[in-house]
């Protein structure tokens, strides 16, 4: 049976060939998988900082939070101050004028509280809006309740400044306290898990970009030096 030379050497490859099509197939191969690595880098690098931004925001909102209390706390001994100061008015112990001053921090103190619980507004988590709305109810309740007591000091009627001091501000003081420890605790828990995990991918990250893309390039200089 004759055989077609002609086919016949032009379907065999020659050493040079193969040698070709090999270098080709491992830069094809190292070139793949250089580019997934550099593409996990740039994933996790891109991980890392919506992990910052994340810190950033829950510590945002641990200030709030802290500033909120605070505030709190000061507005309910600035009325508390007002109404000792009512009582001695009425008593003859202490002047109008001093009175009147008592009154003015204690107003001034609850407008603080007003504008902090307000900044509420500034926080990016769906969730924590939906967990500090509760203290917020309770805020304004203390507020309102703060300016009637202040209100019936500057009308001399400490005895019913003396109830709702004694009922409605100190229960909903206490209970806002108790509901803006409780966001204070679940913030910090954020903050600390997310600040693990933006470690995590910080480390991988640099591992990616520091040890293994250039240990992928060489890898592939020396192979193809090889080769040659």
């Amino acid at each position: 049976m004759p055989i077609n030379r002609e086919n016949h050497m032009t379907d065999a490859a020659t050493p040079d060939d193969r040698r070709t099509r090999t270098r080709r197939r491992i830069v094809a191969v190292l070139g793949g998988a250089g580019l997934a690595v550099t593409l996990l880098a740039i994933a996790f690098v891109f991980a890392t900082s919506a992990s910052a931004s994340r810190v950033a925001a829950n510590a945002q909102a641990l200030h709030w939070a802290n500033a909120t209390s605070g505030s709190a706390a000061i507005a309910r001994a600035a009325t508390a101050q007002a109404l000792v100061f009512g009582i001695d008015h009425e008593l003859g112990v202490a002047s109008a004028d001093a009175r009147d001053t008592a009154i003015g921090e204690a107003a001034t103190n609850l407008n603080a509280v007003e504008t902090w619980a307000r900044n509420a507004d500034s926080l990016t988590d769906g969730d924590l809006r939906d967990q500090v709305a509760p203290a917020l109810a309770l805020l304004d309740q203390f507020i309102d309740a703060g300016r009637q007591t202040i209100d019936h000091i500057a009308s001399g009627e400490v005895g019913e400044a003396n109830i709702t001091y004694s009922t409605v501000v100190e229960d909903t003081y206490a209970a806002s306290t108790t509901d803006l420890l409780a966001i204070q605790e679940s913030i910090s828990a954020r903050i600390d898990t997310t600040e693990r995990i933006a470690g995590v991918m910080g480390m991988v990250t640099q591992i990616l970009a520091t040890l293994l893309i250039p240990a992928a390039a060489l890898v592939a200089y020396f192979i193809l030096a090889r080769r040659q």
